[in-house]
C-alpha cells in the first residue's frame, strides 16, 4: 500500500495535490461551518 501510494504521488502528483488540497479545504469549511452552527446552540448556556 505505501508503495502504492508512493508511485502515485510520483506518476500523478498534481492531481493528487489538488485532491489533497480540495479534501482539507473542504474538511475545514465543514468543521468551521459545524462550529458555527453549534455556537447559537452552546451560547445561551455559560450565563447560567
Amino acid at each position: 500500500m505505501a508503495a502504492n501510494v508512493k508511485g502515485l504521488f510520483k506518476t500523478h502528483n498534481v492531481p493528487v495535490m489538488y485532491a489533497w488540497f480540495a479534501y482539507i479545504i473542504l474538511s475545514t469549511l465543514l468543521s468551521a461551518y459545524n462550529l458555527a452552527t453549534s455556537l447559537p446552540f452552546l451560547a445561551p448556556l455559560p450565563p447560567r
